[in-house]
């Protein structure tokens, strides 16, 4: 069986290749090279790519008879071994590039009848091109990935791996607006665990408040997919409400749900945690003591602070020695070397901690010389940003937020959705950069502080 991996790259560079007209026996033979390509061993990879990028490119030009000649080979090798999946695959994206958005049901169709899960990789890139469609007759092919809880796409012209939950927001954001409404059917209505996850998942990361009382009730009576992601999602909001339930999640015997309520409580920012958390860097689970180191950084206290210099200093284990870097970090914010802070007078550290959390603060403050500027001028770098699919140069984090209102999240969705059609490690880099901008913006609402601080407080 060919490597995924090498056809998903082979399909990027054939993608949208314009031909003459095939004769229907140059077809034919096209499409039994296809074939034999999807079943072939060898290490002639230079020659299967230009065999497979003609017969594409034979395919593609020959239109609608090519896409009827696929239709009867495809009900051909409905019958075959699983052999012949990967060329139903093939077939199946060539479908989606000659008869686009209303062929979408059959496509998916014709995924779902895949056995071998681990073909179904290569479908990311094809789903992606029909999502930037913006239309909403492509969600059966979007939906094969929302509930793909086992599934990673790999993106080869990047080098690039994306897993679920991340793949169904990539997805669903860049369709935009016309797959939102799905999603929010799927909150309220699917039965399925792992799609009411990416709902909650994809939802949450908008702060929508009308969809936050759904998200509360599948982390308390949730099952799987559904409840970890939800559970997860409250600590994205951060809503003052919802402290008590997350921190009450620690006392779970299932070492999913109390991984899932350490990662939601370090997004939430309330130092009240850390007390419950720290008992966690002794865990057994490997996954859920990291979490818990990670905790002594994000969520500093004195008692933290001292955990995690001990036992990075020690170095009793490979995951503790991992944290060597974080530890310089937090004492670079410290202003102090490791030892010096575990001799200091505890009222001396506690100081240090409260410095730490206003340093965090005026990081999103304007900068001393740096230009104000106007409303108008955030809405030209938004309007440019959602435009040209990349942050528009020319504005920090600070300035965006200091022209900023809670009701311009779905503008900042937008330049989101824009950002990921050009799915990259850049891109995503620049993602996170306007979650950050959105997270601030949906917890003004009801916030007093937005950021880490001693004790979450309603704004209200």
């Amino acid at each position: 069986m060919r490597s995924v991996a090498f056809f998903a790259l082979a399909l990027l560079v054939v993608v949208n290749c314009q031909g003459s007209s095939a004769d229907p026996d140059r077809l034919d033979a096209a499409i039994a090279d296809l074939r034999l390509l999807a079943r072939e061993k060898t290490s002639d990879k230079e020659s299967q790519f230009r065999r497979f990028r003609l017969a594409w490119q034979t395919i593609m030009s020959s239109g609608e008879l090519g896409a009827t000649r696929l239709d009867a080979e495809l009900t051909i090798a409905a019958d075959h071994s699983l052999e012949e999946e990967l060329f139903r695959i093939y077939a199946a994206d060539l479908l989606f590039d000659i008869r686009g958005a209303g062929h979408a049901p059959r496509i998916a169709r014709i995924w779902k009848s895949i056995h071998n899960r681990s073909l179904l990789t290569s479908t990311f890139q094809t789903a992606f091109e029909a999502a930037q469609t913006r239309d909403n007759r492509v969600l059966p092919m979007l939906r094969l990935w929302f509930g793909a809880v086992d599934l990673k796409a790999f993106l080869p012209a990047h080098s690039l791996s994306i897993a679920w939950p991340q793949t169904a927001e990539t997805l669903y954001l860049v369709c935009g607006p016309p797959c939102f409404v799905d999603l929010k059917s799927s909150l309220s209505q699917s039965t399925d665990h792992a799609e009411l996850g990416s709902a909650a998942y994809v939802l949450s990361r908008t702060l929508e408040p009308e969809v936050l009382p759904r998200i509360r009730q599948l982390a308390l009576s949730g099952s799987s997919h559904a409840k970890l992601q939800a559970i997860q999602a409250l600590g994205w909001y951060g809503h003052p409400d919802d402290f008590e339930l997350l921190r009450a999640g620690l006392k779970s015997q299932d070492e999913g749900t109390v991984y899932a309520h350490i990662f939601a409580l370090i997004d939430f920012g309330d130092l009240r945690a850390s007390e419950d958390i720290t008992p966690y860097v002794d865990s057994p689970v490997a996954k859920i003591r990291k979490e818990a180191l990670l905790s002594c950084t994000y969520l500093p206290t004195v008692r933290s602070t001292d955990i995690l210099i001990k036992r990075v200093t020690e170095k009793s284990n490979d995951l503790e020695a991992e944290f060597d870097e974080q530890l310089t970090a937090l004492c670079n914010s410290l202003r102090m070397d490791r030892v010096t802070f575990l001799r200091a007078w505890p009222r001396e550290k506690e100081r240090l901690i409260s410095q730490i959390l206003v340093d965090r603060e005026k990081s999103f403050d304007l900068k001393a010389g740096e230009p104000a500027i106007t409303r108008e001028a955030l809405l030209q770098w938004i309007q440019e940003s959602s435009l040209g699919g990349h942050l528009s140069g020319g504005l920090s984090t600070s300035q965006i937020l200091s022209q900023a209102r809670p009701e311009d999240i779905p503008l900042f969705v937008e330049v989101k959705s824009r950002l990921l059609t050009r799915l990259s490690d850049e891109c995503l880099y620049e993602v996170q950069k306007v979650d950050l901008i959105v997270k601030r913006l949906g917890r003004a609402r009801y916030r007093k502080e937005v950021g880490t601080t001693f004790k979450v407080q309603s704004r209200h």
